[in-house]
């Protein structure tokens, strides 16, 4: 018994230089933006990286004496671990899901894009509000991508109005939507139903979806409907 009350990993001297290292990469990864978004509110990977430092820190103090340092941790964060829990296991969800910051995004009922995280939740902002998702209301997996920032989805059902052959059709109709010089990326999906043609694409504002629309009209198509 006696052995395990004094059982010791590290020193303290080794604890402190851990824990000098950990603040220095913290703010080294700040100063010199080794994140694409380095700021705390606005970089999942920042988050991410504060989560690796965290749990470096934390497991280093515990190996200084395991049984008391455990004991000194419990009840310091007795009332809040689940929250600390869920706040790590969120933001590796986040991280690991290719979530960034400003995408369109649906977690429940819940639409908007992702403007701000801190360690209690997210904030996700609509036209019309701004909501506070908890993350310890949140359980994993019912996170849906619903566009990346910087790219609005364009879906377009569309019919030839000259009588062309499908071949011809998507031909002319791939170069009406590529000569478009809005396209956030060169994927374009088509896929013939009923005699038209589902079109699936992305511009990089909601203000060129009708300029897209006219440029594809011209080219003798008729656009029926168009949605997000």
């Amino acid at each position: 018994m006696q052995e395990i009350l004094h059982y010791s990993l590290l020193s303290w001297y080794q604890f402190i230089m851990i824990a000098i290292i950990a603040a220095i990469s913290l703010l080294v990864a700040h100063r010199f933006h080794l994140f694409k978004r380095h700021t705390w509110d606005s970089s999942i990977g920042y988050h991410v990286f504060f989560c690796v430092i965290l749990c470096v820190v934390t497991i280093s103090f515990l190996a200084i004496n395991p049984f008391f340092h455990l004991i000194f941790l419990l009840v310091v964060f007795g009332f809040i671990w689940k929250n600390i829990l869920s706040y790590i296991k969120s933001i590796f969800n986040l991280y690991f899901s290719n979530i960034h910051m400003g995408d369109r995004i649906k977690i429940g009922d819940v639409v908007g894009r992702l403007t701000n995280i801190n360690l209690g939740g997210m904030h996700i902002s609509s036209d019309h509000q701004k909501t506070f998702f908890s993350f310890s209301n949140w359980k994993g997996g019912k996170i849906e991508l619903l566009s990346e920032e910087g790219k609005v989805p364009v879906a377009l059902n569309i019919s030839d109005q000259e009588e062309r052959s499908n071949e011809d059709s998507i031909f002319e109709l791939e170069k009406r939507i590529f000569e478009f010089p809005f396209l956030t990326n060169d994927k374009i999906k088509i896929q013939t139903m009923n005699g038209e043609f589902d079109t699936k694409t992305t511009v990089s504002s909601q203000k060129y979806k009708g300029s897209l629309i006219k440029n594809i009209e011209k080219a003798g198509f008729d656009v029926e409907k168009a949605s997000n």
